[in-house]
């Protein structure tokens, strides 16, 4: 009787803890790892690029210097040579230049009337700069003004007005001259000036 009882109370207590186990809340399963959210980046850190030199001009001392070589085959290849050139070449030197102190290229067609062509070139100081500019001022030209950089210019035509293009700038002169005119020749003229002040402005 007595092993009765302790048989029913191991299995009363049994009963109880299979009870109590059944109430029990159930344990919470592992929770993810919160995801990290990545903040905004930072802004990539510009790369300094050097700072360019301003170009300065450079004094040409012969026509190649000068015009550059492409430009002089061009020139030559429909029968201009070269007149005069104040490093002392060319078959008529020494011819009038176009500027006073500047540095002379001028191309033509032997014996072929208002076939001559110049390129002119020089630096400039203060002082000079502004003379230049009060002499041109006065002479009858179309002036353009962009930045420091003015242009005097006269279309001419072609029976026999002459073509002039003058661009100065604080520290050079360039001319371009023809002995005939109108647009076409202009733009030709044009055009050989631009070429010159690349090939007297190289890049630093």
């Amino acid at each position: 009787m007595g092993n009765r009882r302790i048989v029913l109370s191991i299995a009363a207590a049994a009963s109880l803890l299979a009870l109590l186990a059944a109430c029990s809340p159930a344990a919470p399963a592992p929770s993810e790892s919160p995801s990290v959210v990545a903040g905004p980046s930072a802004p990539a850190t510009p790369t300094s690029t050097p700072a360019r030199e301003p170009a300065l001009f450079v004094a040409p001392a012969n026509c190649e210097q000068m015009l550059g070589a492409a430009l002089i085959a061009e020139i030559t290849s429909d029968g201009h040579v070269l007149f005069s050139s104040s490093d002392g070449t060319g078959i008529y030197y020494p011819n009038e230049s176009q500027q006073q102190g500047g540095f002379q290229c001028q191309y033509g067609k032997d014996m072929v009337d208002l076939s001559t062509f110049e390129l002119d070139a020089q630096a400039l100081t203060q002082q000079a700069h502004e003379g230049v500019i009060s002499i041109l001022d006065a002479g009858g030209y179309t002036k353009t003004v962009e930045g420091d950089v003015v242009t005097y210019a006269q279309v001419g035509d072609e029976m026999g007005t002459q073509t002039y293009l003058h661009v100065v700038r604080p520290d050079s002169w360039i001319t371009g001259w023809s002995s005939f005119g109108g647009d076409t020749q202009f733009a030709k003229i044009s055009s050989y000036v631009a070429t010159v002040g690349q090939q007297l402005y190289p890049t630093q």
